[in-house]
């Protein structure tokens, strides 16, 4: 179940394979290489190259743990990870329309506390919600 716009598919898979060769070769060596990487994983259609653009972005982390932007794609994959195998997130990072309105549901809201949200660079439950809020008033106009 592809949770982006059906247009990232394609090149994104292109991308992909791109990005599997700069591995082999040893090419990607920097935590900004790794959160690339990630970035380009995390748009893919299954729940295998989802899983590893979380292990990308985790490395990105460990090669520079100073680099606080970094640390919320790992929350993102996560949660997009989860989502695939039909699991609840716990960040709150993931949007998705169901019957016309945006949500982040299914989520567990009491796996982890805002704190934790915070410091993987997520939003807090009420920030998640509020753009909830926002993205569906701009389906309806108001």
């Amino acid at each position: 179940m592809p949770l982006g716009p059906n247009w990232i598919t394609p090149r994104d898979r292109l991308r992909r394979d791109r990005t599997r060769e700069l591995l082999r070769a040893g090419l990607i060596r920097s935590g900004e290489d790794f959160n690339e990487a990630a970035l380009i994983f995390q748009h893919a259609d299954d729940y295998v190259d989802v899983g590893f653009a979380h292990d990308l972005a985790l490395e990105a982390v460990t090669r520079d743990p100073e680099t606080f932007r970094y640390r919320w794609l790992v929350a993102a994959t996560l949660d997009r990870y989860l989502w695939y195998k039909c699991e609840p997130q716990i960040y709150g990072t993931q949007f998705k329309l169901v019957d016309g309105k945006y949500t982040i549901e299914p989520i567990d809201a009491d796996l982890i506390d805002d704190e934790e949200r915070i410091r993987w660079g997520a939003p807090t439950l009420a920030q998640a919600h509020e753009r909830e809020r926002r993205m569906n008033a701009t389906l309806t106009g108001r």
